[in-house]
């Protein structure tokens, strides 16, 4: 059977001094618990008004690694450009986006 984590984060952890999770953690902890595959947000990018930036920081993270982790960029439906944003994720092939509308007003 394959296992997909469809709730993993990169990035730094906003509210203590902890390593940020790297793909390369995030791997070693995948192997460790048998997951094959996961989807994969940027955490910073759920607390900032636009994301747009911690997207391209994912994308660039997860490149070397999208045989296992595919991105999953968020999406502010509040701003503007959201749907280039949305476009955007198509293009790289995202399995889905994530939003947030208590935070992202």
């Amino acid at each position: 059977m394959t296992v997909t984590d469809v709730s993993a984060f990169i990035g730094d952890y906003p509210y203590r001094c902890i390593e940020p999770a790297t793909p390369p953690w995030l791997l070693s902890q995948m192997d460790r618990l048998g997951i094959e595959y996961a989807w994969v947000g940027h955490l910073p990018s759920f607390l900032h008004r636009d994301p747009e930036p911690g997207n391209a920081r994912l994308l660039e993270a997860v490149s070397a690694y999208r045989h296992r982790l595919n991105p999953i960029p968020v999406v502010n439906p509040r701003l503007p450009n959201w749907e280039d944003e949305l476009n955007q994720a198509v293009e790289v092939g995202a399995a889905a986006v994530r939003t947030l509308s208590l935070i992202h007003i």
